[in-house]
């Protein structure tokens, strides 16, 4: 999604210069829990109206609209994983979850001049829940794209009596807001070594916390 989101933007705006983020992203993301199992993230990602224009007039214009809508979520798909899905998963021992190597159920949706980008991130491994806990962090890195939840109730979770999952903002001091602010595009980011890259640690986090019984 970033190369694709990127090209289109930069394309679009070669006069913005500056204030990170250039664009945002809107998501909703269903924690899915099958039995005694985590299993993955029902995502849906709304681009904004500005970086979907572009999108939009590429599907309306084509001759074969279904055509072009299936490559657009292909195209779609294909930047997303590159991406490792721009998130990161890790258990409460702070080891990282990988996730199965394709999107599963992945569609486009045209809603109020904008595009939804709909897919089901599975885990490669189910997760046993019973007594753990999980942290999920959805960003882009070099904070270019400012993904993020608009709201705690755009994170549900489908029926686990042992399970709750709650957004968390991130924690972000004036200085970084700052620095960030100040950036322009042809910048990338210039933190401390062994520092979480810009984009992460503008991030929301979704905490996802089970009992043991």
């Amino acid at each position: 999604m970033l190369s694709r989101l990127m090209i289109t933007l930069f394309a679009l705006f070669p006069v913005m210069l500056i204030a990170h983020p250039h664009s945002f992203l809107d998501m909703k993301n269903q924690v899915q829990f099958e039995g005694d199992t985590l299993t993955g993230f029902k995502m849906s990602w709304q681009l904004d109206e500005i970086s979907s224009a572009e999108l939009i007039y590429e599907l309306r214009s084509s001759n074969n609209k279904a055509a072009a809508l299936a490559k657009l979520t292909k195209e779609l798909d294909q930047s997303t994983v590159q991406n490792h899905y721009f998130s990161e998963l890790y258990n409460q021992r702070d080891e990282a979850i990988k996730f199965q190597a394709q999107p599963s159920q992945s569609s486009i949706e045209i809603k109020d001049n904008r595009i939804i980008y709909h897919f089901t991130l599975k885990l490669a491994h189910p997760q046993a829940v019973t007594g753990q806990s999980f942290r999920l962090f959805t960003f882009e890195p070099s904070y270019y794209l400012y993904m993020s939840y608009a709201s705690a109730e755009d994170v549900t979770q489908t029926p686990q009596p042992l399970c709750s999952v709650k957004m968390e903002e991130a924690k972000i001091n004036q200085s970084l807001k700052l620095y960030a602010s100040k950036l322009d595009k042809s910048e990338k980011p210039d933190l401390p070594s062994g520092s979480l890259s810009l984009g992460a640690q503008f991030a929301q986090k979704v905490n996802i916390l089970c009992l043991a019984h």
